[in-house]
Formats: C-alpha cells, structure tokens, sequence
C-alpha cells in the first residue's frame, strides 16, 4: 500500500514539473536559456574596416594604348591621368555580361571574360612593357535607397564609375608593382542594381611588374547592410 501510494506521488511530482515546463514554452528535458547568451541578429555593422572586396569580377582586355605625343617632354607621372582620361571607349556604353564581345576594340581582346580577385585584389595580365587600358565591372545590388561606400587601392593609376557616374579614382601608380593606399569615395544609390566599372592603366616601368586592382563596397550607415555583389546584369 505505501508503495503505491509513493509511485501515485511521484508520478503527480512529474506530471506538475511538465505543466510548468510547458507553460514557460520548454519541452520536457531542455534546460532554460542562459540570461547572457548573445542575440540572434541579421544585421551587418559597418565599422573600420567592415567594407567587403569584390571578389568576382568581369574583364575587358587589357588593350594596346599610346603614350601622348609629348610623353619624352613631360614627367611620366601624367601620362596615367592622360591614359584614364582618353575616351577609347564611352563608360555608359559599355554593357558587361561574361561572354559578350563589345564591337569598338580589337578582335581577341573584347571580350568580357570572369576573372577571381586575388589577395590584393583582381590581377590583370600585363604581357608585354607597353602601356595598356583594362575595364572590369560587377553589379552591386541595394536593398533600399541607401549611400555606398567605395574605396579602391591599385598598383597603377585607376578611376570607379557606378551608373556612369565617377566615385573615386587614383591619377598616379606606385611604379614598384604594390598597390597605393585606399581612396574612398561614395555615391546615393536607389533600390536596385547597378553597374560599378573600374578602368584601370597599365604603365611599364623598367621591368614588368604586377597589375591589380583592389576595390570594396560598404553600406553607408554604421548599421546598413552591405550591397549584394553580383557578375549577373
């Protein structure tokens, strides 16, 4: 009799402990979240530093460029503004997609073609100690009328267009193969995509160096998600 009555309890004693638990929404067996466990949350803080490279990017060349006429006469250090200046092709007429050709440059070297960044960024073939243009390009996506942030380093003179418009640019090279130092700049974009191309030149020195490109997007605001990088128009 006493150990039936002693199972009748233990019995009520779980059954109580289970109400409660259910109450407080736990399963029977799981134990009660820690008070300092840290909260779940989507949102990327843009600190220092807290900008993303574009990894992936779409390239265009590099073509054959002339020095300007008076290059013996002048200091070198302005034929990379001359270079990034002349109008071997109209940015707003560009149209990256992997594959397509653009039909203005020659035969071999016009078409977009998917490269991966590296550490320092995208490297860019530098074949031969003759100055050379070369485009890339990606497509940022924001979720909502945002700012952007844009920084770029490279070893050699660059300048950022998103929807044609210039955001940041670099007129000299270092002339040792290793990137300058980041230049920043930015740009309101509405909800959408858009088009980032970079034009980059390439000036020989007295041995062939490297030729990279280094550039990374960030949301605005301190609490705004970084845009989406994409090769997909």
């Amino acid at each position: 009799m006493k150990t039936l009555l002693r199972n009748k309890s233990v019995c009520l004693l779980s059954a109580l402990i289970i109400l409660i638990m259910g109450s407080f929404g736990l399963p029977a067996g799981a134990s009660a979240p820690e008070e300092n466990a840290a909260a779940d949350t989507s949102t990327v803080e843009n600190e220092d530093g807290g900008s993303i490279p574009i990894e992936r990017w779409l390239l265009l060349g590099p073509v054959f460029s002339p020095f300007p006429a008076f290059h013996q006469e002048d200091e070198t250090d302005n034929d990379g503004a001359f270079l990034l200046s002349y109008k071997d092709i109209k940015i707003e007429d560009l149209d990256p997609e992997e594959g397509r050709i653009e039909g203005m440059l020659e035969e071999g070297r016009n078409r977009w073609v998917a490269i991966e960044g590296e550490s320092t960024g995208a490297s860019i073939p530098a074949a031969e100690k003759i100055p050379q243009i070369a485009y890339l390009a990606a497509y940022i996506e924001v979720p909502r009328w945002m700012k952007v942030k844009v920084e770029a380093r490279g070893t050699d003179p660059f300048e950022i267009y998103i929807d044609g418009k210039s955001v940041v640019s670099s007129k000299k090279g270092t002339g040792k193969g290793t990137p300058c130092e980041f230049q920043k700049g930015d740009i309101k974009l509405e909800k959408g995509k858009h088009l980032l191309i970079a034009k980059t030149v390439y000036l020989p020195a007295d041995s062939l160096l490297g030729w990279c490109l280094d550039a990374r997007i960030a949301g605005g605001g301190e609490l705004e998600e970084n845009p989406l990088v994409t090769l997909d128009p």
